[in-house]
């Protein structure tokens, strides 16, 4: 178990991080920066937009407004994409089930995950998981 959560945190890190590169090269708001942070660091939680304006005492749709005009999309877009990119490499180096998944990287519920997914991806994680069999999985420890 410890090792599978050493193997998302890892995971995590590294979606992070490429998230982090791109937006680096651009000069933006404050708080458009404190909520990338906010964002980075709770992905895998149930966050929402409210919740990182509250954090930040700042009027949500201001927030989603600069988030907007820095970023290039909303702020729940981007969760989204983080949180599938996350499930992108666990659906594919893993042996957890669509369900573990989209609890782990901080879905309501499977089909609000599947949504997002084929939103963003073009097809359902069951479909992405059989195209990708194989390659790297690690197994779920019982």
């Amino acid at each position: 178990m410890q090792k599978q959560v050493y193997k998302f945190l890892e995971l995590l890190s590294k979606s992070a991080a490429i998230h982090r590169q791109e937006i680096l090269t651009k000069k933006m708001n404050p708080y458009v920066g404190r909520t990338l942070e906010i964002i980075r660091q709770n992905a895998y939680k149930n966050i929402s937009v409210a919740s990182i304006a509250d954090q930040l005492s700042i009027n949500r749709s201001y927030l989603s407004r600069l988030f907007q005009q820095d970023i290039g999309c909303s702020i729940k877009e981007y969760i989204n994409e983080i949180r599938i990119t996350i499930s992108c490499d666990l659906l594919s180096s893993t042996d957890y089930s669509i369900t573990e998944i989209s609890e782990k990287v901080g879905f309501a519920n499977s089909q609000s995950f599947s949504k997002a997914f084929k939103l963003i991806t073009g097809i359902s994680p069951t479909i992405y998981r059989k195209k990708r069999v194989g390659l790297g999985r690690i197994r779920k420890e019982e």
